[in-house]
């Protein structure tokens, strides 16, 4: 049985000059788990789901999803994420 978590993050900081949205973030995510992530506006979410997604970088730590770097392996991860935003977007 594979007990890997889908999503590990492990110690991630990122941050857009002198404006720290990340420091230290921790977070595992197991096969069948649902997650919300909750915060005032600003605080960060869409930061964290755009690193698991690869689309931005993160300056230190690491992520992993499904076993791969989202950010440098981008391509082995076509066809497994998906996101569903609250409101349309087309």
């Amino acid at each position: 049985m594979n007990t890997a978590p889908v999503i590990e993050i492990k110690g991630v900081t990122k941050a857009f000059g002198a404006l720290v949205v990340a420091s230290n973030l921790n977070l595992k995510v197991q096969k069948g788990e649902i997650v919300a992530l909750l915060g005032r506006t600003g605080a960060g979410k869409s930061t964290v789901l755009n690193m698991i997604m690869g689309n931005l970088s993160y300056d230190s730590g690491s992520i992993r999803v499904a076993g791969y770097d989202p950010y440098a392996e981008f391509k082995k991860l076509r066809g497994k994420l998906s996101v569903s935003f609250q409101q349309d977007r087309m």
